[in-house]
This record gives structure tokens, sequence and C-alpha cells, in this order.
């Protein structure tokens, strides 16, 4: 994996925290890669399968073209997502679940 800007202006506003970042970042994308591989190459459930518009070839899905564009997309996020949710504690579930979800 080369330089990716999105890690390194991470970085940059943290510089002690750096090798942290880093292995969030990589192990970050590595889980989504290996879901969305896992995914790829598993037969569909049958109460989970939709069915599209017949087409007369089916051609397998690339895996590891998904998961480029997979990363490169969830890429600029994935850093404060595991921030965000790394720092939830199990008080912020429970005045979240007492105050906001009480409306739905």
């Amino acid at each position: 994996m080369g330089p990716n800007i999105h890690l390194q202006q991470a970085e940059k506003t943290d510089p002690k925290e750096s090798a942290t970042l880093k292995a969030q970042f990589i192990y970050g994308l590595v889980l989504v890669s290996l879901g969305i591989i896992k995914q790829t190459f598993q037969p569909p459930k049958s109460s989970r399968k939709v069915e599209a518009e017949p087409s007369e070839s089916k051609e397998p899905l690339d895996a590891e073209l998904l998961v480029a564009h997979a990363t490169d997309a969830i890429a600029p996020m994935i850093l404060p997502m595991i921030q965000v949710l790394g720092g939830i504690t199990l008080d912020d579930i429970e005045e979240e679940t007492d105050s906001d979800l009480s409306d739905l």
C-alpha cells in the first residue's frame, strides 16, 4: 500500500500517534476488504437472494477491482470512524438509548 493523502493528513495533525493511525488505517481497510472478498465469493443465501433483471451473461465479480474501489471510497472516513467508534463508552450508549432512540 502506497502513501495515502488521508493518512498523511491525520499523521500531520497528530504526529505522536503516527504509528497508531497507520495501524488503524491499514487494519480498517483490510477488514473492509476481507468483508468484500468474503461476500464476493460466498454463494447467496436463498432468503437474501434478490434477482436483478435477467442478463444473458453473468460475469463473475472482480473482487480485486471491487476492493480497490471500496477502499478508495472509504479511505477518507476510515480513521475518523475508528476514532469515534473507539471513543464510545457504555455511558454514551445508555445516554443515546435513553434519549434519542426512545422517539423511534
